[in-house]
This record gives structure tokens, C-alpha cells and sequence, in this order.
């Protein structure tokens, strides 16, 4: 038994210093499939940031610095579907220099808010409030509003695109529905009291202050949901946080590796038959179920460590 025993560990003994001296095996072995796994992974990783998979960072530029654009900007953070960057390198975005980022591919999308939007919406949903209430639909020259830039990268899948596009969109229809109810709200008492004095007479409205009586409509009126959805993985189970490109790739290219093990294998197998050195283990007391157990045990020893490793 003892004897039996030894031979095995001579043979693996064997087996592992003929795979020291193959360099060009070990390389195959170790390096090879490392090179793989990060070359795979960060393929993965940039088609995973262009369809949306994995956590996006937006370029933010205010120009307008008011009210409409940091409620806008808080709605973006808190959605949760990216991270809001209004400075790079210390300093405060400009719009030339966020589309130029967005350009050389280390962004996927700049929101620029454009000066004097605040006030042009403000102004634009009092315009069209007061003309909901006058019959003269043609009277007064409409008050125009500026554009909300994004800026994409090119490379960007269309329907992560689009969904962004409709992220903002909910975002900004949700700040048009707050602006027009404050302007509602502050509108509406002054035509009602206008309109009574007109049919009812002035004495009718006198000491009533109907702005004071009539409630006022706060800043987040609309941009709490009545109805919420609740997204759930159909998964046996649970599913937990979403495995990285790199947690995804080193356990499928690691038993991939594996198989190139065959290489220093059959290194060894040539090497012995050129050396006459299975010839000469053939003249020796020693089974060849020993010579071909320690073989055997020695190469899982090896894709042990190169799968630990």
C-alpha cells in the first residue's frame, strides 16, 4: 500500500515538474484564459452600457439656474435610472464642452436646460390659461418656449434611446401639469371675481377676496403619482442584484480554460515518447493504471489552482 503510494506520488511528482519546464504550456494555462475573461468582459460591459443594462451617467447642464430646472434635475436623480454629473474634473459643465464629451464616447447623454426656460413656461401657462378664459382666441402673439437639448452618443442603442427620451418626457409633462395648476390657481380667482362683478354688480364682490379664499396649488401637486408600479423579477426563488459582465464571464471562461489543458498534455505525451521515458516506466515495476492515475490527478490539481486562481 505504502509502496503504491509512493509510486503515485512519484508519477504526479512527474507529471508536475514536465509542466514546470513547459513555458509555453503555463502561458496557455494561466495567461490565456485571463486575457479571455477581460476581453469578453469588456465587450459585455460596453453592450450592456449601450442597451441600458447596467447604470448610466447623464451629463447635466442648467443654463437657467431657476426653479423648472432644478425640479427637473431632482425628478432625473430621484427616477433612479442614472446618475446626474454637473461637474467634470472640478469644474462647472458648459454646454460646448458636455457635447464634446458626449462626442468622444465618454458619456451617452447631456441634458441642457436653456437659459429663461423657467420664465417662458411660467409665462407660456398663464398665456394659456388667460386665454382659456377670454373668447378672443387671436389677440394676443404667443409666447414661445425653449427646447430642452439631450445630446446622444451615436452609439447608442435606439431603444434605451427611446426610453430615456420618454423618461424626460414624463418628467417634463409632470412640470408643465405643476406649472399650468399654479397658474390656474392664481387665475382663476380673479376672472371668477371679474365675472361676478359683471353679472351680479360691484357691491356683490365688495370685501370678498376670493385670492385669499380660494386655495393655492403647491409646487409638487403633480408630481405625485396616483398610481405606482411595482416591477418584480419572475424568477423560482428570488433574484438578487445583477451579476456584473465580469461576475457573468469568469465562471463560464474559467471552465473554458480548462480545456486547454490538452496543450501541456499533450507537450508531455511527446516528450515522453520522444525521450523514451514511457518506455523506460514500462520496464519498471509500475502499473500503468499508477502511471495513468497520477496523469490524471495531477492535471485536475492543475485546473484546480487555474480555476482558484
Amino acid at each position: 500500500m505504502i509502496s503504491g503510494m509512493l509510486k503515485l506520488s512519484a508519477t504526479i511528482s512527474k507529471e508536475l515538474l514536465l509542466l514546470t519546464r513547459d513555458k509555453s504550456g503555463l502561458l496557455v494555462l494561466f495567461l490565456m484564459p485571463a486575457v479571455l475573461v477581460l476581453v469578453v468582459s469588456l465587450v459585455q460591459e460596453n453592450i450592456l452600457k449601450m442597451t441600458g443594462e447596467t447604470g448610466i451617467r447623464i451629463l447635466f447642464v442648467d443654463k437657467d439656474q431657476n426653479a423648472l430646472s432644478q425640479a427637473i434635475e431632482k425628478q432625473l436623480a430621484a427616477s433612479g435610472f442614472a446618475e446626474i454629473v454637473r461637474t467634470l474634473n472640478g469644474t462647472e459643465l458648459s454646454e460646448e464642452r458636455a457635447k464634446a464629451s458626449v462626442a468622444d464616447g465618454d458619456f451617452q447623454f447631456c441634458v441642457v436646460i436653456p437659459a429663461g426656460m423657467t420664465d417662458a413656461v411660467e409665462a407660456r401657462a398663464r398665456q394659456l390659461v388667460t386665454a382659456s378664459f377670454s373668447q378672443d382666441k387671436s389677440s394676443e402673439k404667443e409666447i414661445s418656449v425653449p427646447d430642452l437639448i439631450v445630446y446622444f452618443d451615436p452609439m447608442t442603442h435606439g431603444n434605451f434611446r427611446s426610453a430615456v427620451l420618454n423618461a424626460l418626457h414624463r418628467v417634463v409633462a409632470g412640470m408643465g401639469m405643476n406649472v399650468r395648476a399654479r397658474a390656474f390657481s392664481e387665475l382663476f380667482p380673479k376672472q371668477l371675481s371679474k365675472l361676478l362683478e359683471e353679472m351680479m354688480g360691484p357691491e356683490f364682490t365688495e370685501g370678498l377676496d376670493l385670492e385669499k379664499e380660494f386655495p393655492s396649488v403647491g409646487s409638487d401637486w403633480g408630481s405625485e403619482p396616483l398610481l405606482k408600479i411595482a416591477e418584480k423579477q419572475a424568477a423560482h426563488g428570488g433574484l438578487g442584484k445583477m451579476p456584473t459582465s465580469v461576475q457573468q464571464n469568469v465562471p463560464a471562461w474559467a471552465i473554458f480554460g480548462m480545456f486547454f489543458i490538452v496543450v501541456p498534455m499533450g507537450g508531455s505525451l511527446i516528450s515522453e515518447r520522444s525521450h523514451g521515458t514511457l518506455t523506460r516506466l514500462r520496464t519498471l515495476p509500475v502499473s500503468y493504471l499508477t502511471v495513468l492515475s497520477g496523469k490524471i490527478i495531477a492535471y485536475v490539481l492543475v485546473c484546480l489552482t487555474q480555476f482558484g486562481i
